[in-house]
């Protein structure tokens, strides 16, 4: 027995994402929504772009934690520039590698060696601002830290994870 009324359908209503719709009649019918053609959140999550940009998040955020261990081992070890190039570079014939297959189901798609070659664009563009950042960093403060020039590069990471997603987009849908 629930010794709170009501906490049961609370607790159902934060793990479930079906929300529920009255009916003209006033009542509550969650099966109706989940069906029903107006249901916009499931319809959202259900669709093709949200799937991909789901496993995208998901590709993206190992590559991120990858590139962010990579980079602070190799930080410690050798120039902060060299280090973040390393990193980068590793992370983004993997992230490639993995997207293709994985987010957009692509493997032995004949433009992916195109992907690779604007991965590697989308690289100089990121390694411009991150190596332009951890300059900037250095030169305001000296002895930086390798956390701060992790989270440095980090950011400009993120930022071109945004741009790679939409060229990735824009060469995989364009397959027949």
């Amino acid at each position: 027995m629930n010794p709170t009324p009501g906490a049961d359908t609370a607790r159902r209503s934060t793990t479930a994402p079906v929300s529920t719709a009255s009916t003209s009649s006033g009542s509550s019918d969650e099966s109706m929504t989940a069906s029903a053609p107006g249901s916009s959140r499931l319809d959202a999550l259900r669709s093709p772009g949200a799937a991909q940009a789901m496993r995208f998040a998901m590709v993206g955020i190992a590559s991120t934690v990858l590139y962010t261990v990579l980079f602070a081992v190799l930080d410690t070890r050798m120039n902060h520039q060299i280090a973040n190039i390393l990193a980068l570079l590793i992370c983004t014939v993997l992230n490639t590698w993995v997207n293709q297959r994985f987010t957009f189901d692509a493997a032995g798609h004949e433009r992916g060696r195109d992907a690779h070659l604007q991965s590697l664009a989308i690289l100089v563009v990121t390694l411009a601002v991150t190596s332009g950042a951890l300059a900037l960093e250095h030169h305001q403060w000296p002895q930086a830290s390798t956390l701060w020039d992790t989270v440095t590069v980090t950011v400009g990471n993120a930022i071109a994870t945004v741009i790679r997603f939409v060229v990735f987009r824009r060469i995989f849908a364009a397959r027949d």
